[in-house]
């Protein structure tokens, strides 16, 4: 008979835990989400495409909303990309007395309003930022001897560090935007 039970409940936990969404920290009565065109006020227009691209994989990968029309949607997302600053982080001097910009820190400054259509309520409203750097020495950053998203990995051990140093620092923010917009709406509720 114990060992019966335990079957029993062995059953239960295998077969309630093999499916795990996100869906369950979401506001009751919010099912799906119409994301809004990506209003972009920066000069980097690349930046809309690849957000909203790594946007729709994420939330359809873990399961969080369906995307769906404006028009059968429970709730709207709005990012504004507000600006984009490159900065320089890095210098050397060369024995003639010249300096030059050995890297350089992009950073995005963002809002999200997250709205729930049903009742007019703002579920979330958040500004924040997101940065990457690159180094101009070399054509490809996966050589660049840098961890340019300060993960821990550098070059060839960081699968995001390739192509060309600049477009890579946007495709890394765009990134990692789009993975700050899912935690944001995970953890609001």
């Amino acid at each position: 008979m114990v060992c019966r039970n335990i079957y029993i409940l062995f059953f239960i936990l295998i077969t309630n835990c093999s499916y795990y969404s996100y869906k369950g920290t979401i506001p009751a009565g919010i099912n799906s989400i119409s994301v809004s065109a990506i209003t972009n006020n920066t000069s980097e227009f690349s930046f809309s495409n690849l957000i909203n691209n790594k946007l729709s994989q994420l939330v359809v990968k873990d399961n969080i909303l369906d995307i769906v029309d404006i028009s059968e949607a429970d709730s709207k997302l709005d990012i504004i990309l507000k600006n984009i600053k490159e900065s320089p982080e890095i210098y050397s001097v060369s024995d003639i007395e010249f300096g030059s910009v050995d890297q350089w820190k992009m950073e995005v400054s963002l809002d999200i309003i997250w709205t729930n259509l049903k009742t007019g309520d703002v579920l979330l409203n958040k500004s924040f930022k997101k940065w990457a750097m690159y180094n101009t020495s070399d054509l490809d950053m996966r050589n660049d001897k840098i961890d340019n998203d300060m993960d821990g990995l550098i070059d060839g051990e960081d699968s995001d560090e390739y192509g060309a140093p600049r477009e890579g620092a946007i495709r890394i923010i765009s990134e990692k935007i789009s993975n700050q917009i899912i935690t944001e709406l995970i953890s609001t509720w």
